[in-house]
């Protein structure tokens, strides 16, 4: 997958995210992929506050709402600009996050895919919740 497919796909979370940034969830027909990934999420949503006491709904919000934002054309070029990501040699990045606060370790797993490297974290569980939507884009 080249750099710009890597930034149009998160580019696409972003718009997944925001129908969820906001104290009501608000379904928008034009985001691709939701007819797969909605409902799951927002299942998702409320069995990561039934599992875990730090995330409450205003928690999930404030982090899923700080992504959606941050997970669009402009801010994601603009945060590349300085760097040079082609070509990468495969490697595999190992990346273990906290899990008290909401989306804590997303940037690194958003660092190390946006970059092409394979990575690997700490919990299969995690994978499941983190990657599904991004494997099928």
């Amino acid at each position: 997958m080249q750099l710009q497919e890597r930034i149009n796909a998160f580019i696409k979370l972003g718009d997944f995210i925001r129908q969820f940034s906001n104290e009501v969830i608000q379904k928008n027909d034009k985001v691709e992929h939701n007819a797969i990934f909605f409902d799951g999420f927002k299942h998702q949503l409320k069995l990561a506050q039934e599992h875990n006491g730090w995330f409450t709904k205003e928690n999930i919000t404030f982090a899923l709402n700080s992504w959606a934002a941050a997970l669009t054309e402009n801010n994601i070029t603009q945060w590349l600009k300085p760097y040079t990501i082609n070509n990468i040699q495969p490697k595999t990045v190992a990346v273990i996050m906290a899990g008290n606060i909401p989306l804590v370790g997303f940037h690194d797993f958003l660092s190390v895919l946006i970059t092409g490297i394979m990575f690997w974290l700490s919990s299969p569980q995690t994978i499941n919740n983190y990657c599904h939507f991004y494997q099928n884009i």
